[in-house]
């Protein structure tokens, strides 16, 4: 039997990303354009190439899958260039409720606006840098709230 020094509360782990989630957001509340950009080197091993679905066009371009591991969504397109965003506090609530129409308009609300001019919405895609062709997606956009994988 384990004594009271060995005691301890442990939390459950929804409660423990919970609090991380809501820590992160309120650090990041206020921040006029806070955006995190990552950039990757076109010769990295996990780079492939995606071909335009244009056949006019047809070149080839370095992108970034992610594996779906890192849980990124949902994450939004901008609408004029193939820029992506993913925020935790859209994550947060994703997890709380259920992916609907009523929970996407939500998010959509308070999407920001792209560095390009274009706006982060539900609904583009990626699209090719030669031709501006968007690589089609399957899924409408309330389904793809749940998608953890992006082309960058």
């Amino acid at each position: 039997m384990a004594n009271k020094q060995q005691q301890r509360t442990v939390k459950p782990v929804t409660q423990i990303a919970a609090q991380l989630r809501a820590s992160f957001a309120s650090r990041c509340a206020g921040r006029k354009g806070y955006m995190k950009i990552v950039h990757y080197e076109s010769n990295a091993p996990w780079v492939g190439k995606m071909k335009c679905p244009n056949p006019k066009c047809g070149k080839e371009t370095p992108a970034w899958q992610s594996s779906g591991m890192s849980d990124s969504c949902p994450h939004f397109f901008c609408d004029t260039c193939s820029n992506v965003i993913h925020r935790e506090q859209d994550h947060a609530l994703l997890y709380e409720h259920e992916a609907n129409q009523e929970l996407l308009e939500q998010i959509a609300a308070t999407l920001p606006n792209c560095p390009c001019g274009g706006r982060f919405v539900p609904g583009p895609n990626p699209k090719s840098p030669s031709c501006k062709t968007e690589y089609a997606h399957q899924w409408d956009a309330v389904k793809r709230l749940n998608v953890p994988f992006m082309l960058i």
